[in-house]
């Protein structure tokens, strides 16, 4: 008997963001400062120090993220210097959401 498998798992949209960060725990301590987000899963790196996979929550939305890993070619937007992605956050309350994340140490260009 063939298992029955979901196309798109619960909790998901048709697409989720991945990110290489050089730091993954920083960046999900500050989103859950700034944005609330919930922990789903992290898995550390093989001798302990970073995280190789992590999930995320803002909202209605997962996001995916992990280190960068040497000999790989995914690099974080911080080692390329910039990055052609951008996420957009729809939020009930812009300047309430702009105050949290400032106070929580975004930067405000």
């Amino acid at each position: 008997m063939k298992a029955s498998v979901e196309p798109i798992p619960e909790g998901f949209h048709s697409v989720t963001p991945v990110m290489t960060l050089k730091d993954t725990k920083k960046a999900m301590a500050f989103y859950a400062r700034a944005f609330g987000a919930q922990e789903i899963e992290s898995m550390p790196t093989h001798d302990g120090t970073g995280i190789m996979h992590a999930m995320i929550r803002i909202g209605d939305s997962v996001l995916m993220m992990g280190d960068e890993c040497p000999g790989q070619t995914c690099k974080s937007a911080e080692t390329l210097g910039g990055s052609p992605v951008s996420l957009y956050l729809y939020v009930k309350d812009v300047d309430a959401a702009f105050k949290r994340a400032a106070d929580a140490g975004g930067e405000v260009i």
